[in-house]
């Protein structure tokens, strides 16, 4: 089965820090790594993207024009600055789509 690139991101919770560095953190929600959903297996979460986006707005908000604003998840936006925090070798070692990416480019570059 193939996954949606958020339950990647959602399997490696250290690279969501690392990317949202530029936002507050709620601390009054407790610490992001010990939320409940980062307690499933990623590859069986079903609307990661959803699950995503209510990590975002439960943890991390930006201040504009003297109010608080929620952390929204997009795609095209923000994907991006969480794959570049992925560890490669984790999620093919979690994920059989990734590991079959990595077997794929592998054999396309010995050609």
């Amino acid at each position: 089965m193939i996954q949606k690139m958020e339950a990647w991101i959602l399997s490696q919770p250290e690279s969501i820090l690392k990317a949202m560095e530029n936002y507050y953190i709620n601390e009054s929600r407790g610490s992001l790594i010990e939320d409940e959903i980062f307690s499933k297996e990623p590859e069986n979460i079903v609307h990661p993207d959803d699950k995503l986006n209510t990590i975002l707005s439960r943890y991390f908000y930006k201040i504009k024009r003297k109010i608080k604003k929620k952390k929204k998840y997009g795609k095209l936006k923000d994907a991006p600055s969480f794959i570049q925090y992925l560890d490669g070798h984790q999620l093919k070692n979690s994920f059989q789509d990734v590991k079959n990416l990595f077997e794929y480019l592998q054999e396309s570059y010995k050609q």
